[in-house]
């Protein structure tokens, strides 16, 4: 075959490393950009944090800000001052490391102390014992001498530590548990508590029957003692273990605040999630002075790199804080009247707006989070599919699912609404939703159907 010379002409896109780092940049969560950061910073000198007087007075101003809304919000957090060395230890720890350190602080024999370690080790992640105590003295008898009485001893005490229940070997033992605290505490009347150790040991397969009215007649109890005998149950934990370790709530860094000032949606970065850095201008003006060729290579390699970061550190927190302000001036009716005003609004509808591709849009709103009054959200949570348009107005998905879980709350425990009735409710306000996407709606909130939902008290 004859070698020939072929002119093509085409179209590609080239990704540069400056353009792929402004990418995956915009891609990471603030927990994430922090941990890029000090990255950064460790293994480029000339790189520096930008941390000067007005950034440290314009954080205060806007915390200060976050702070006063947050006081009047249902969710702001709350720390109770007496419980924080308890709750510290819950969330630095699992639950056979947080009862081991209880057992340390409590007065064991050495032979108790093994006798718990063994216990402990056999509590499973819900708070549980899986051996039965025959196995375990089996086991520890022969390394030590012990009677079947002092593990069931040890035992008990494990079981009043915190949570307590833990170290029940079924669910009835551990209801019964949590009762008698309450009864060391003076958190129920001693009568109630009785009646409710009875209906815990002998009756629970009729509460979950929700027979009701055969509850009163064996507990001998009138409709609102045994409305109070339920609401009781229903603060229990049948689970106990559940409460430590993975369960324990982890706090988010927001990436954005917004807060409303003289009638307008303001909406700002949040300082602590988007540091500034800046180039260190004793490394750069020791580059001028620099005469080995190497070194000075070296080092404008490394100041090129830095500028290219910083570069596309602003790039990420600008187009972050413009999607944002495009966002909160579409969901104003959310942060006003709440979830039911959530408008429907899809990734095309801000990319067109900020001129920006979908692809980007759905980069810079994925893990990054927005403290509002309201609460702290994911900017994909803003995003809606328009479900349907009667007279103009338009509505989101989760409006409607709104909407269904309001009407459900208002309704009578003895007379729940029907899907039916639910639907007909929504297309009286407006909003001419089947049955069936009401079922939908409903099964995806998690509320049962109205047959389950029925209760006589």
């Amino acid at each position: 075959m004859k070698p020939t010379l072929q002119l093509k002409m085409g179209q590609s896109l080239t990704m540069t490393p400056q353009l792929q780092q402004a990418i995956r940049l915009l891609q990471l969560s603030s927990v994430d950009l922090l941990t890029e950061i000090e990255s950064i910073l460790t293994e480029n000198p000339l790189l520096e944090r930008n941390d000067d007087d007005s950034t440290q007075s314009a954080q205060i101003h806007l915390w200060e800000k976050w702070g006063k809304q947050c006081s009047s919000s249902k969710q702001g957090w709350q720390d109770d001052e007496n419980d924080q060395e308890q709750y510290q230890k819950a969330r630095e720890m699992n639950l056979q490391e947080y009862l081991t350190w209880q057992m340390e602080l409590t007065h064991f024999s050495d032979t108790d102390k093994t006798i718990a370690a063994s216990i402990i080790d056999a509590i499973n992640d819900e708070g549980f014992l899986e051996l039965e105590l025959s196995d375990l003295h089996s086991s520890l008898s022969k390394h030590i001498e012990i009677d079947l009485n002092e593990i069931e001893a040890v035992l008990h005490r494990i079981q009043q530590f915190e949570p307590l229940g833990v170290g029940s070997r079924d669910l009835k033992e551990c209801l019964t548990i949590q009762v008698r605290g309450l009864i060391r505490t003076n958190n129920i009347d001693s009568t109630l508590a009785n009646k409710l150790i009875l209906l815990i040991n002998q009756f629970l397969p009729m509460v979950a029957k929700q027979d009701l009215v055969g509850l009163k007649k064996k507990l001998k109890v009138t409709q609102p003692e045994l409305k109070i005998l339920i609401d009781k149950l229903k603060t229990l934990y049948p689970k106990p273990g559940l409460l430590i370790g993975s369960r324990i709530a982890e706090y988010i860094i927001p990436d954005l605040i917004t807060f409303k000032q003289a009638g307008n949606w303001i909406v700002e970065l949040n300082p602590e999630a988007s540091p500034k850095i800046q180039l260190n201008e004793s490394y750069t003006s020791y580059i001028k002075q620099c005469k080995k060729p190497e070194e000075v290579a070296t080092l404008k390699n490394r100041a090129q790199e830095a500028k290219w970061f910083i570069k596309s550190l602003e790039t990420r927190h600008d187009t972050l804080l413009k999607v944002a302000k495009c966002i909160v001036s579409k969901q104003i009716g959310f942060l006003e009247s709440g979830e039911e005003a959530l408008r429907p609004m899809i990734l095309q509808d801000i990319a067109q707006e900020v001129s920006l591709h979908e692809s980007t849009v759905s980069r810079i709103t994925t893990q990054k989070f927005i403290h509002t009054p309201r609460g702290t959200f994911e900017l994909k949570y803003f995003f809606s599919t328009l479900l349907l348009s009667q007279d103009g107005q338009d509505f989101s998905a989760k409006a409607i699912k709104a909407m269904i879980k309001k009407t459900i709350q208002q309704e009578a425990l003895d007379k729940p609404f029907s899907d039916s009735f639910l639907a007909d409710k929504l297309n009286q306000l407006g909003v001419p939703v089947a049955r069936r996407t009401v079922s939908k709606y409903r099964e995806q909130l998690g509320i049962p159907a109205s047959n389950e939902r029925k209760r006589l008290i």
